[in-house]
């Protein structure tokens, strides 16, 4: 393990004074991977994902190792933060998932009803149709009390079964 840790160091110094910003990644990335898989450092292979964000901010998969470190560490806000970076950058269905993420770390390990509520209303509106996303919403506007916004969730999937019957 001294050499890991060692080479680890070395790799970070290295990083500091290449050039290339691609060999720059390359090395903290692997500084990173070394720190949590050979050294069993979880904060310190974090440091150099959050050395590879500052380089690069749409990094996905420095911002999803960083944020998979500090779930395991229950550090829930800095996950939520992550999270939305993530939203920033990813594309396609993976936002909606990523949103569904936000809304779940808010609702279990936040309590925080009215934010889980944001997270699943961007979940709605990048996929209007998605059951989980309703599912969620409905079960976080009744136990609100908002109950417009349920009555018109439950219009929309309703409209919705209709469509899917013609």
């Amino acid at each position: 393990q001294g050499r890991t840790a060692e080479l680890v160091s070395g790799l970070r110094a290295w990083a500091e004074v290449e050039p290339s910003t691609d060999q720059r990644n390359a090395l903290l990335r692997e500084a990173a991977e070394l720190a949590h898989r050979e050294l069993s450092n979880p904060e310190l292979a974090a440091d150099c994902y959050q050395e590879l964000i500052a380089i690069d901010h749409d990094d996905l998969d420095a911002l999803r190792a960083l944020g998979d470190i500090r779930r395991a560490q229950s550090r829930w806000n800095e996950v939520v933060g992550l999270l939305e970076r993530q939203l920033e950058v990813v594309v396609g269905e993976e936002r909606t998932l990523v949103a569904q993420a936000v809304g779940q770390v808010y609702l279990d390990h936040l309590d925080d009803p009215r934010a889980a509520i944001r997270a699943y209303e961007t979940a709605l509106e990048l996929d209007e149709n998605d059951p989980a996303t309703m599912d969620a919403l409905e079960a976080l506007y009744q136990d609100n009390d908002r109950l417009e916004a349920l009555r018109a969730l439950l219009e929309r999937r309703a409209d919705a079964a209709v469509d899917e019957d013609r």
